[in-house]
């Protein structure tokens, strides 16, 4: 599972210092510290923009800044929006640069400058279901069941990652169509795979209870239902500005 790039938690957990980060950078994919990246950069370069630009106008002057800021946590990021006279330029000799952090890290492992965006998966022969996919599809359904948003749960899920889930939930819609197409051959082949997916949405406990009986299962109003797969493929093009890969 490497880090997840959750941009405060990675923050805490490194204790604001290169060292912490470092620690947790250590078993990270290279997509990975791409997204994680890019959240550091992206969160400095919106408060620089949004609270530090009247004082600090010159990017070079400003943007080391919101770097320190950003590394110091949530609650130091919040302070400089409310009061940017909190904080000057230049930052300490000793400030920690998280961003920058994680720069050197990806050239140390890669030999490269890290991208600033994720490759596209498309074509990669690794991201087909698997076990452990449909292990994470569950806990995914669960999690939105409980009321967190799809953004907020898959927050830390990359691109060949989302690409891997949507995969792994799509066999499991045609899986769940397969058997009850078998025990009732006379439905509608497509009303059926909507009926699949709002099924296997409610998670696997309501999935498990339905398939032991799939005479009594009902379709009504399928038709108009959102599965779960399309709105990661919105998520999807929201972040990449492409739909998921076949």
């Amino acid at each position: 599972m490497g880090v997840r790039p959750i941009l405060w938690k990675v923050v805490r957990d490194a204790g604001g210092t290169e060292a912490g980060l470092r620690a947790l950078l250590a078993g990270a994919t290279a997509e990975q510290m791409i997204l994680l990246h890019s959240r550091l950069t992206g969160a400095a370069m919106l408060l620089w923009l949004d609270a530090l630009q009247p004082r600090y106008p010159a990017p070079p002057e400003g943007l080391p800044l919101a770097h320190w800021i950003v590394s110091q946590g949530k609650a130091a990021y919040e302070r400089a929006e409310e009061n940017p006279q909190a904080f000057a330029a230049p930052p300490p000799a000793d400030a920690p640069d998280l961003p920058g952090v994680v720069q050197r890290v990806y050239r140390e492992r890669f030999g490269a400058d890290i991208p600033n965006k994720e490759p596209d998966p498309a074509g990669r022969t690794d991201l087909g279901p698997t076990p452990e996919g449909e292990e994470q599809v569950w806990k995914l359904l669960g999690v939105l069941d409980a009321g967190v948003s799809l953004h907020g749960a898959l927050q830390g899920f990359t691109r060949p990652e989302l690409l891997w889930l949507s995969r792994c939930l799509e066999r499991l819609y045609r899986q769940t169509r397969d058997q009850i197409l078998k025990a009732r051959p006379e439905l509608d082949e497509e009303e059926v795979f909507w009926g699949a997916s709002k099924l296997v949405d409610q998670g696997r406990e309501v999935w498990e209870g339905a398939l032991l009986d799939p005479s009594a299962i009902r379709f009504e109003e399928v038709r108009d239902y959102q599965p779960v797969y399309l709105l990661i493929n919105d998520l999807y093009r929201e972040r990449y500005h492409d739909d998921l890969p076949a």
